[in-house]
């Protein structure tokens, strides 16, 4: 029964205002029981778009379900607010910093080159996961305009 809740608030409330609707769907990702409906509302959220939904993304890139979502939705939302906090968990490394690189590499904003320029100088990559990371970094600088 929830997740029909769920579908009514992301896809039933098209018509309703913006900062409204963004509110509505950003507490579906939140809190839907199902991991599916919550990726699905954080890809309406980045369809909503504007400065309320990049806070949102942001907020959900430290979330353990829908970090990958809000990564990309920041990436192909390309807005520069973004930047910073995308650095800041890429810098952390780990699991996740090869997405928050993508992302760097589709918003195209110089800030990040000198940032991902260290980070690729500076990783010797002797795992899988390093490897993908190594990658991520290589392509988001050849997408970066030198600063």
């Amino acid at each position: 029964m929830r997740w029909i809740l769920a579908f009514v608030v992301l896809f039933g409330t098209a018509s309703c205002g913006g900062s409204n609707r963004l509110e509505e769907v950003a507490e579906v990702a939140r809190s839907a029981s199902s991991i599916k409906v919550r990726q699905d509302a954080c890809e309406q959220i980045a369809e909503i778009g504007g400065s309320e939904a990049v806070e949102v993304l942001v907020g959900f890139l430290d979330d353990e379900v829908l970090w990958y979502c809000a990564a990309h939705s920041l990436g192909a939302l390309r807005d520069p607010r973004a930047v910073e906090p995308l650095l800041a968990r890429a810098r952390g490394g780990g699991e996740r910093a090869f997405k928050m690189v993508w992302a760097l590499g589709e918003i195209r904003d110089p800030r990040a080159l000198s940032a991902l320029q260290e980070m690729d100088r500076t990783l010797r990559p002797t795992t899988e996961q390093d490897r993908r990371l190594k990658q991520s970094l290589e392509e988001a600088i050849a997408k970066l305009p030198a600063g």
